[in-house]
């Protein structure tokens, strides 16, 4: 597993609401919904913090034990659906306050729908630039 990663930007469109974040991979039609301490994670990744920062953070609101398996079980599987991407440049330490986890520990869970995949393929809801839509040439 990589050290750190990123949202895998321009693929990935993400929005958090009401403690849930909203994935959505344009290069498949697929969303996704995450809660709970997913929702955590998901931000600290899109914040830049390096992994063993955010599972130390998690060990120690939670505890050591199962709680860095889910957390890198939900990495991975976040990894393998292409959302996010490792990074090779790797900062320094960052500090993560342990505060921005809930009280309770539930193992992350990424929800996976295809229902809407014909549509989300289908629809450019997504930047268009001067040479229409699709350009896959454009960033």
């Amino acid at each position: 597993m990589a050290q750190q990663y990123r949202i895998n930007d321009p693929r990935v469109a993400h929005e958090t609401i009401d403690g849930e974040t909203i994935i959505i991979d344009f290069d498949s039609g697929s969303y996704y919904g995450i809660n709970g301490v997913g929702v955590v994670v998901w931000e600290l990744i899109a914040r830049g913090v390096p992994l063993r920062e955010i599972l130390d953070a998690a060990s120690h609101r939670y505890g050591a034990g199962t709680v860095n398996d889910a957390l890198e079980r939900f990495i991975a599987e976040l990894s393998h659906e292409g959302l996010i991407v490792p990074v090779d440049h790797v900062p320094g330490p960052a500090s993560v306050d342990t505060s921005v986890f809930p009280k309770l520990f539930e193992a992350p869970l990424l929800q996976k729908y295809t229902d809407m995949q014909d549509l989300l393929l289908l629809d450019p809801i997504h930047d268009v630039g001067d040479r229409g839509w699709p350009d896959r040439t454009e960033p």
